[in-house]
């Protein structure tokens, strides 16, 4: 009975001993260690910026017209982007977030709608959710240069693609 219960105990911490954690993480308040990257010229390794850090810059000009009977914004916007990056341009991405409410976005076709017995004329209409949602979103009319030339642009939803017909290389920054 005895080198029974031995065998038993040994199978018990044999058991425990695989069931350990042997990842570092399982202390909140050990060291880190080796557990971040190492830091870059770009990043140090606690997250703040490097001396090679950069942030791109664009500079906005906007002129707008609200007609409020119609519930519309319309207008021109001019931008000025300048290319603080080591990397060439060939294309700009430019953020459309009022697209994010366009019927052409794929969350509009999420929405469950169903047919009840009795409906009032709004439940009718919310059946098809598109046709209250036509207005919303960017229409974007034309994208040209600086000349009024036109730039080739592609729209995906909430981004917009502008190709650049001469890359935008790295703006010197000025001399002191």
């Amino acid at each position: 009975m005895l080198r029974l219960l031995a065998i038993s105990l040994v199978s018990v911490i044999s058991c425990c001993s695989f069931a350990q954690n042997t990842s570092n993480h399982g202390n909140k308040f050990e060291p880190l260690g080796s557990m971040l990257p190492a830091g870059t010229l770009i990043r140090g390794a606690d997250g703040a910026p490097g001396p090679e850090y950069w942030h791109q810059q664009c500079d906005y000009q906007i002129k707008c017209i609200l007609d409020v009977e119609k519930l519309n914004l319309s207008g021109k916007e001019t931008l000025t982007y300048h290319n603080n990056s080591p990397n060439t341009l060939k294309y700009i991405w430019i953020q459309l977030d009022e697209n994010q409410h366009s019927v052409e976005n794929d969350n509009q076709y999420f929405d469950p709608s169903g047919i009840n017995n009795t409906m009032s004329e709004t439940d009718l209409r919310l059946l098809n959710p598109s046709t209250e949602k036509e207005k919303y979103g960017v229409k974007i009319e034309s994208v040209t240069n600086k000349n009024g030339q036109p730039l080739n642009y592609f729209i995906n939803q909430t981004m917009m693609r502008v190709n650049l017909p001469e890359p935008i290389g790295l703006v010197a920054p000025p001399s002191t």
